[in-house]
Formats: C-alpha cells, structure tokens, sequence
C-alpha cells in the first residue's frame, strides 16, 4: 500500500482545507470584529461615565451661577430705574381726557427729559390688554378687561444683540398711571 492517498481522495482532501481555510479566515475576522465591538462598547462606557461626571459637576454649579445671574439682573433692574428717573420717565394719558371706559381706546405717550440712550428702549406693559405703538405713543384696547383694571406702566429695557427687537409687552413695571 502507498502512503499517498487516491486521486480522489487527494482532491477531497484539498477542498475540505480550502474550506477550513476560508472559514477559517471568516472566523477569526468574526473574532476580531466582536472583540473591536466589546472594545467601542468599553471606550463608549468610559466616556458615558465621564460626561456623567461632568453632569454631575455642572448640576453642582447650578444654583451658585443661578444666583449670580439673579444678581446680575437685579443689578441691571436698578442701574434701570436709576436711567429712568435720570431721563424723566413718565407716562401720560392723551386720550380719552376723561375716564377710560371698558370697550374703547385709551392713548399713552411716554414722556422723558432727557433723551434715552440707544442702548435702552421703552417696554409698555399694558396688563394684557392689546395695543398698537407708534413711537412713544400706544394705543390700547380696553375691551379685554373689566371697568378700573387698567394699569398700564412704561419703563426702560436694556436693549442686547441677542434682544429681538421692539418686543411688545414687558413683564417689568416701574412707572405706572392707572386708568379708570
């Protein structure tokens, strides 16, 4: 007998290794694949517990720059009235001369002596009810609120980049006339 296997058998032989081969090679790529997933999936989680941490410093933070900018604004809401009264802010109704009535218009101009520096602005708050500007001039409608509810107030906003311009109606108040 001969140590050489059969023709045949030769054959078989040589394809059954080229398939090791290939699966082969398909498994240890499978390998490497899944161990670079596992080694994303930790890098991933070290990061995930890094930003964590950062969350966590900047949730620490929070209320001390909160403050600080509670202060700030403060600050600025002074410095504001501060400018209004240097300016002479104030309000006069124009029209009707007699009492507002519910229902009808009432007209406001904002009056100053001095003018108002390009970096503030006029900021009306009408108490919700509706109004149209022209200049230092409103017009209100006073249909939306009840006999003696007007309290409409004018007063001094400091004017940003980031401030969109003329905004309608201000949430600060500090000169008022009140109609009736």
């Amino acid at each position: 007998m001969d140590d050489e296997p059969e023709g045949g058998t030769k054959m078989l032989i040589k394809s059954t290794v080229e398939k090791l081969e290939k699966t082969a090679g398909t498994r240890d790529r499978a390998v490497a694949t899944v161990k670079a997933a596992n080694d994303a999936i930790t890098a991933n989680k070290e990061e995930i517990n890094r930003l964590e941490g950062q969350i966590r410093r900047d949730q620490n933070k929070l209320p001390e720059l909160e403050q600080n900018q509670h202060s700030a604004q403060d600050q600025v809401d002074d410095l504001l009235s501060q400018l209004e009264e240097q300016v002479g802010l104030d309000i006069e109704r124009i029209d009707p001369s007699g009492p507002v009535v519910q229902g009808g218009t009432a007209k406001y101009k904002a009056t100053h002596s001095e003018p108002i520096p390009r970096q503030a602005r006029l900021s009306w708050d009408t108490g919700g009810c509706p109004f149209s500007r022209d200049g230092n001039t409103i017009t209100v409608e006073t249909g939306a609120v009840g006999p003696g509810d007007y309290n409409i107030s004018v007063n001094l906003e400091w004017v940003t980049p980031a401030d969109e311009p003329e905004p309608s109606v201000s949430t600060k108040s500090s000169k008022g006339l009140r109609g009736s």
